[in-house]
């Protein structure tokens, strides 16, 4: 119990330095939190806390000083003499001036240089560094029952739990998460995406809907998670005993029982937006008001549910899309929200105004620039630009600038000024459309980091920004009617967790960084499925072929301005029969697999027409919904041919299942 709640405490302050919240509050609480506080007030790392009812649950609430970053915890075990205090100090601390060692002692809770000017010695507690700009560490134990000892020959064997912290003398960036979407045939393992976010110290995630699966192998990494309540699901919450049973089994069990981290709640995935006349393809002829009456009833039942459960620190919102303000806005102090649907975002921002929630808005800068017919470098962060945008003293010279100062602007005439934004998808696709290639985007991104590395916000919003990049990897299962081919590239890696480009950025630990590849992918065998170039085949034939296999599969490639774009008829069809022959995994033993009326042949060469268009290969990938979450290796069957679908170990393959 000691362990949990001190571990729950810990991240309950750093969840909230990271939204810049000025004081947090802690609950349940223990002694062991309350002396912990102490010394972290003695030398400056909070600025006070206050104890309310310590007789029987209590809480406590925090005054923060924005400098705790993060943590992480692993276990084990030391043997601590008392005597051996400051020894233990010069290996644990990189120098005297760098951080303290706590201990916990018969004289109270100390840190070291207290402890030994006392010339006692006792439990350790945690000892942390405090470092001008950002790497630090901390060391933590759980809530022992004191032990009666001489002071000078105290020797204890202690199970000790290891709690990594960065502390930093300045307010660190809210930080760059990113966006894990799963609508694709080519899914990376779980624990593989976790080892690589973790890798490339990005300490957020974001997800579309919720897979248990999925929750379950982020338990311990203390990755903040916040899931997303798909738009079809939102009206299944429409009661507060619909919600309460909802957050039960979808949160609380694993936020509580397993150590999953998750920070906050969406309430649908941009429900307002009018991209594309978007009604047509998502209400089901529910009507035009439908969301305005699920929406914001939905987001209300699904915070009371967090709080009778429990879980207040976890903060519902709903995902807004840019054009939830008005469409012909000029200059961003002119910015004001939609006039037919302002009374319900006014409702959402006085709700989350309440709750200490964000106001989560994606943002696109190659969507805004086509949308508002603005010139394609203005998508970029150069500063060195011809056109601009003069606002009053502000002159901006990028789309993302002058449109997250519009959405300020638009809260700040309604008395929001206060609701922290946070971008929920910010990115450029790499395929898929004639701007989108590995030079655009490797473009964009190396402005992008250059400016969220430097904490210099925007015109309005000066400082670390909080954001999510869009997103992880591509999706080729997902739609296209929306937003075109290009939204199944946004990935910064490719399908199988390998960097599309070279960037650099700052990692969570301050250091300059690249992209890691993830670790331990493997293939299916070098097989491609393609037309057999001995048959002939009229145009009508083929067209009636294409239509018909990229129904099934993804052919965004082939689209005007893409990586395969300009292909001959065959080659055409052949990456249409490759595509969806990969995503029945390789099945050669099915009658459809690559039949194609007899004009597919598979080859074991890669039939890739150049460097730039791919034929590629499928990757293994199976996660077990039961026993213990997942297995790595995927069993196969005849020398490597598909997979085996079975029950395998008392868990069921997952095939379709949801992103």
């Amino acid at each position: 119990m000691g362990r949990r709640i001190l571990n729950e405490a810990l991240s309950t302050i750093v969840n909230a330095e990271r939204r810049g919240f000025a004081t947090t509050r802690l609950q349940p609480i223990s002694n062991v939190i309350s002396s912990f506080l102490n010394i972290m007030k003695h030398r400056g790392y909070i600025k006070d806390f206050q104890v309310h009812d310590p007789h029987r649950v209590g809480k406590i609430t925090v005054e923060l000083h924005g400098r705790v970053n993060n943590c992480r915890v692993l276990t084990y075990r030391q043997d601590l003499k008392a005597q051996d205090i400051e020894n233990y100090r010069l290996q644990a601390l990189p120098t005297r001036q760098w951080g303290y060692v706590v201990i916990s002692t018969p004289n109270g809770v100390l840190d070291h240089e207290e402890a030994i000017q006392q010339n006692v010695g006792g439990q350790l507690i945690v000892s942390h560094t405090k470092q001008k700009h950002s790497i630090s560490f901390l060391h933590q134990l759980p809530d022992l029952h004191c032990i009666r000892m001489r002071r000078k020959t105290l020797f204890i064997m202690i199970i000790m739990i290891w709690t990594w912290c960065v502390f930093s003398n300045f307010h660190v960036g809210e930080g760059i998460g990113v966006s894990w979407g799963r609508q694709t045939s080519q899914k990376l393992l779980p624990s593989a995406v976790v080892d690589m976010l973790l890798a490339n110290e990005m300490d957020k995630v974001k997800f579309f809907s919720l897979n248990h699966a999925v929750l379950s192998a982020f338990a311990g990494s203390n990755i903040s998670i916040t899931v997303t309540i798909p738009n079809v699901e939102v009206g299944i919450i429409d009661s507060r005993p619909k919600a309460r049973r909802w957050v039960q089994e979808n949160i609380t069990e694993y936020a509580h029982n397993n150590n999953v981290n998750i920070t906050h709640i969406l309430i649908g995935s941009e429900p307002y937006t009018k991209i594309n006349d978007r009604k047509e393809f998502v209400k089901d002829d529910l009507g035009d008001d439908y969301y305005k009456t699920i929406i914001e009833p939905a987001l209300g039942f699904v915070e009371e549910a967090l709080k009778l459960l429990g879980r207040p620190e976890i903060k519902a919102a709903v995902s807004f899309y840019t054009d939830i303000l008005e469409p012909n806005i000029k200059k961003p102090s002119e910015g004001d929200f939609r006039d037919d649907i302002k009374d319900e975002v006014l409702k959402i921002l006085e709700h989350i105004n309440r709750t200490g929630a964000p106001f989560n808005v994606n943002i696109y800068p190659l969507n805004i620039i086509r949308e508002k017919n603005l010139p394609l470098e203005f998508a970029f962060f150069e500063e060195d630009k011809k056109f601009t945008i003069e606002d009053g003293d502000n002159t901006y010279t990028n789309v993302f600038d002058a449109t997250y100062d519009t959405l300020v602007w638009a809260k700040r005439k309604y008395g929001y000024d206060n609701v922290p934004i946070v971008v929920g998808q910010i990115g450029w696709p790499t395929d898929g459309d004639i701007y989108a290639n590995i030079s655009t985007a490797t473009r964009f991104y190396q402005g992008f980091f250059k400016k969220i590395d430097g904490d210099v916000g925007t015109p309005l919003q000066r400082g670390p920004l909080d954001l999510y990049i869009y997103e992880l990897v591509d999706e080729n299962s997902k739609g296209t009617e929306i937003r075109g081919p290009s939204e199944r590239h946004y990935g910064i890696y490719n399908y199988d967790g390998k960097p599309k480009f070279t960037v650099e950025f700052k990692g969570a630990g301050g250091q300059r960084k690249q992209l890691e590849s993830a670790q331990g992918v493997s293939y299916m065998p070098q097989r491609w499925c393609i037309f057999d170039s001995k048959k002939n085949i009229d145009p009508a034939k083929a067209e009636e072929l294409m239509k018909w296999t990229c129904n099934k599969s993804d052919c965004s490639s082939l689209a005007y301005g893409s990586s395969c774009h300009g292909l001959d008829m065959k080659s055409n069809l052949s990456y249409a029969f490759n595509m969806f022959f990969q995503n029945r995994n390789q099945d050669v033993l099915s009658a459809d697999a690559c039949n194609f009326d007899k004009y597919g042949i598979v080859v074991n060469y890669d039939p890739s027409p150049n460097e730039k268009c791919k034929f590629p290969l499928q990757i293994l990938s199976t996660i077990f919904v039961g026993g213990q979450g997942e297995m790595g290796t995927v069993l196969a069957r005849d020398a490597g041919g598909s997979l085996d679908r079975r029950w395998l170990e008392g868990g069921e393959v997952e095939w379709c299942g949801r992103h």
